[in-house]
């Protein structure tokens, strides 16, 4: 690749051509920056700048829209998540997401939990990840079926624990 170099002189001192230059690069900077956030929809603001509810709340629309556009290229995947808490007194949904998805968990034995799928809620099994939230515990691979999880929860040392866990399951569709 061949590279040509044209050199204009303005008669303008070596010293006025350095800032110039500088400049110039800045307000490149400043001016690309603020091309790309007007393309995104986005307001900036810059130093010294009154922060107003009307453009924050815009920012927030535009983030939102954009969510929800790639939210809805997901091709027919079921997403499928909850937090289960998992104590000696039993085990409960902390909370889930993707709709009302887990009809009930129980806990079965120390680190054992079974969790019961709503009917119909998946086609086929799904694969499932489950993180425990301690770091003095992991899972094995989940069980599953279209209607029950099994979740068994380990110790490094390998005995039965109690823990609480997120537990996420996707299916696609199409």
């Amino acid at each position: 690749m061949k590279l040509k170099v044209v050199v204009l002189d303005l008669e303008l001192t070596p010293r006025f051509q350095k800032w110039a230059v500088r400049i110039g690069a800045v307000a490149a900077l400043v001016l690309g920056g603020g091309a790309i956030a007007w393309a995104a929809g986005l307001h900036t603001w810059n130093q010294d700048d009154v922060l107003n509810a009307t453009d924050l709340n815009g920012n927030f629309t535009t983030l939102q829209g954009q969510i929800t556009t790639l939210q809805g290229q997901t091709n027919g995947a079921i997403t499928a998540g909850a937090y289960i808490v998992d104590n000696a007194g039993g085990a409960s949904i902390g909370y889930q997401s993707g709709g009302s998805w887990i009809q009930s968990v129980n806990r079965t034995a120390t680190g054992s939990v079974t969790i019961t799928i709503a009917p119909s809620y998946f086609s086929t099994n799904p694969p499932c990840s489950v993180t425990p939230n301690s770091v003095a515990s992991f899972a094995t691979l989940p069980v599953v079926t279209t209607t029950q999880i099994l979740v068994n929860l380990l110790s490094p040392g390998g005995s039965a624990v109690d823990s609480n866990f997120m537990i996420v399951c996707v299916q696609q569709h199409g």
